[in-house]
């Protein structure tokens, strides 16, 4: 049956209600402390969130500072490195040294690590120095320069003609990108019977970087060097004229050759004329490192340079062995008549000429006393001037070419 909410409360006593009242209060007030305690622990919980933000933020920009730091101090210390190498006249001009990048300040903090250890000296490999010490062999004559070519049809064809010239060896130049054709490329000529020489070159320009990962530097040195019978410290980019030598740098690349090939001759430097040091043009400047088994000398091969006299000139202490006193055996670069020959200041001499002149230099050279030669396959402008003549043997067409290769 229906009871009305009237009559329901009608039929209630005082006692019933008033318990009814306090029930009621009692719950109101446990629902309002309920509520009050929530916002309590809302509170109390947004507090703490605040708190724990806040000590994130402080740590986040404590971190990014001593990272700041951290990366200012490692600026500072290449800054610090970079005014402690000699070379300054590079470091204005090379790409890789703006240290804004992270590649460039991981290439030079790479260098630094180099810089900062000790390496011990190479050993001496004596080479012989007159035809005799070698069982009667001809003195050396090096075609230069070998680069990287696909091309191997000309490359073969241009070896077979200076071959027929009485060339023995190749020069063969690295410029620090990966080895692996170079050293097929070496294995491909020394199959053909040829010696192969190696230097570490690059574009003659100051801005042509020296210093490139440490790692592919070493590995390629070994590589290089474990397949050639020569090593030459100063070639183009890295001669006297561009690149002041440091002594951690060649130390550093002596001992990677020598890592790859014990029994490798070590040939130095000897550069005449302006090297960028002074204003200087008719000067010497050596680059020849302890135990080296001889030394190069550039700039003085040409038709109009009486050998004999450089020569005598040239021996001196500095071309000495420290330990005997004994001489060490020179090889002379050969340009032709005159630099630039065939192409700034051309002189319109036929291949056959040309190339006896060369001939001519190389025969005064022995003659005057140094243990070989080393001779440019083209004119020593190498693409520079017009027309462009390239010293790479690789890419020249001498045979081919039946006039002077200005035409």
């Amino acid at each position: 049956m229906f009871i009305s909410r009237h009559s329901f409360l009608h039929s209630l006593t005082y006692l019933q209600l008033l318990g009814l009242a306090r029930l009621s209060i009692v719950f109101l007030l446990f629902f309002a402390l309920q509520t009050i305690a929530s916002a309590a622990d809302w509170r109390t919980k947004l507090h703490q969130y605040q708190v724990d933000q806040a000590t994130k933020a402080t740590r986040l920009a404590t971190k990014q500072t001593a990272a700041i730091a951290k990366k200012q101090a490692e600026y500072y210390k290449l800054i610090e490195f970079a005014s402690q190498m000699t070379d300054k006249r590079s470091l204005q001009y090379i790409t890789n040294f703006n240290l804004e990048t992270y590649a460039n300040r991981h290439l030079w903090q790479q260098w630094q690590k180099v810089y900062a250890k000790s390496y011990p000296l190479i050993k001496y490999i004596p080479y012989p120095s007159d035809a005799a010490e070698r069982s009667g062999a001809s003195p050396i004559r090096i075609i230069a320069e070998m680069r990287v070519t696909d091309n191997y049809t000309n490359l073969d064809k241009e070896l077979s003609y200076f071959r027929a010239n009485g060339y023995n060896t190749i020069l063969a130049t690295w410029q620090g990108k990966t080895p692996y054709k170079l050293y097929s490329q070496i294995q491909h000529v020394k199959a053909q019977g040829w010696n192969v020489w190696l230097a570490y070159s690059g574009p003659e320009k100051l801005e042509s970087p020296v210093l490139i990962n440490t790692t592919t530097y070493a590995q390629a040195l070994k590589l290089l060097a474990s397949t050639c019978s020569g090593f030459i410290t100063g070639w183009r980019r890295t001669s006297l004229h561009l690149w002041h030598e440091q002594s951690k740098w060649l130390d550093f690349t002596l001992n990677q050759v020598r890592q790859g090939n014990p029994n490798i001759y070590i040939f130095g430097e000897i550069y005449y004329g302006y090297d960028g040091r002074d204003d200087n043009h008719h000067k010497f400047s050596y680059n020849i490192p302890t135990n080296a088994s001889g030394a190069i000398v550039v700039n003085l091969g040409n038709a109009n340079h009486n050998q004999e006299s450089i020569f005598k000139t040239l021996a001196n202490p500095k071309t000495q062995r420290s330990d005997s006193g004994a001489s060490l055996p020179l090889f002379s670069l050969v340009v032709g008549e005159h630099p630039y020959y065939l192409s700034r200041n051309r002189n319109l001499k036929t291949k056959e000429q040309n190339r006896s002149i060369c001939h001519q230099v190389e025969q005064r050279i022995t003659r005057a006393g140094f243990a070989g030669s080393i001779t440019l396959a083209g004119d020593g402008s190498d693409g520079n001037y017009q027309p462009q003549i390239t010293d790479d043997v690789s890419q020249s067409d001498w045979h081919v070419t039946t006039k002077n290769k200005g035409k």
